[in-house]
């Protein structure tokens, strides 16, 4: 885990780490094979100011976390492996609107979901951009105020490591 010098962030180190390991556990609850339990056990995490709307990116073994969401701020949840922040609404899971956890969420793009998005590439899974495919982890756009769930075998017959270049999401 790497942070650029000079980066002030709402997260910490140990924010990124937890977040990363309950991504990681969504992802292996899901089915997969050894060597992409490897792959996710591979990846290196870097906080850095990415360029005009991104938010994450991926490259090879290197998953990039803006340091803001592109201006919008993240939401770093305290209980990620619960999901309480978020009701179901349409097929997608949005921040529920009363107390001031779910304030929190429905204010910032998740950090979990964006992980869990980025470890896809890694898994070597491609972006979506079908608005069919809204409510699925490899959409490629994210909204402040929503969480993103993982498939029964998400990740079944990707190639761990199969993508090339950077993969974004935005």
């Amino acid at each position: 885990f790497a942070f650029d010098e000079g980066i002030e962030t709402d997260f910490s180190e140990e924010d990124l780490e937890r977040l990363a390991a309950e991504a990681a556990a969504r992802w292996e609850e899901t089915g997969l094979t050894d060597q992409q339990i490897a792959a996710l056990e591979s990846i290196s995490y870097e906080v850095t100011d990415l360029e005009g709307s991104a938010i994450g990116a991926a490259e090879g073994d290197v998953i990039f976390i803006d340091v803001d969401a592109a201006g919008v701020e993240w939401f770093v949840d305290n209980t990620e492996w619960l999901d309480e922040e978020f009701v179901e609404i349409d097929g997608l899971l949005r921040a529920a609107n009363g107390d001031d956890i779910d304030a929190l969420a429905s204010d910032g793009v998740d950090l979990l979901s964006v992980i869990m998005h980025e470890q896809g590439h890694i898994l070597g899974l491609g972006d979506a951009y079908d608005p069919a495919d809204s409510a699925g982890i490899m959409y490629g756009l994210f909204d402040r105020g929503e969480r993103r769930l993982l498939a029964e075998d998400e990740a079944e017959g990707s190639i761990a490591g199969s993508l090339s270049g950077i993969n974004y999401a935005t």
